[in-house]
């Protein structure tokens, strides 16, 4: 499991921030090893977004990187989407496909935690043209299009 590694890493390097797990594959042997390696939580798909918006004001509040309400944890949402729209585009102008899957998978995995359905569904449209293997180049311009209009309309709302 790739979260079990990166946090493991994470704390080998000395960093104790509070660590969040998001995974729809929960079981008892994963929930415990997770606790060893100090994790903090384990949230599980599909996500609520009141439970993810509370896990995270829980664990960002004391850390003085997050501000009480909503609003805050909006922001950095349209802000990390806006980010990863920017990774995207790169990843689709290098036809990196491995990292478009990455990148795609996550936004739609994080927007629909947020309610933001119209991202989510463009960022499907992206895997699935990866995984078209007739698909043209054009076609995944065109996906990764709607992606970036998506996510403007998400910053504008």
């Amino acid at each position: 499991h790739r979260g079990l590694e990166t946090l493991q890493e994470l704390r080998r390097r000395g960093h104790q921030f509070p660590c969040l797990a998001l995974s729809g594959n929960v079981t008892p042997s994963l929930l415990e090893r997770w606790v060893q390696l100090s994790g903090q939580g384990f949230i599980r798909k599909p996500v609520a977004r009141r439970m993810l918006q509370e896990q995270l004001e829980r664990w960002l509040s004391p850390m003085g990187n997050a501000t009480h309400g909503s609003g805050a944890l909006q922001s950095r949402f349209v802000a990390a989407m806006v980010d990863a729209s920017r990774d995207l585009r790169s990843a689709v102008v290098q036809r990196d496909r491995k990292r478009v899957t990455e990148i795609a998978h996550r936004m739609k995995g994080t927007c629909g935690a947020f309610k933001a359905s119209e991202v989510a569904e463009a960022a499907a449209r992206v895997l699935r043209c990866v995984e078209a293997t007739e698909q043209s180049p054009s076609e995944l311009d065109k996906a990764f299009a709607e992606v970036a209009e998506a996510v403007g309309r998400l910053s504008l709302a």
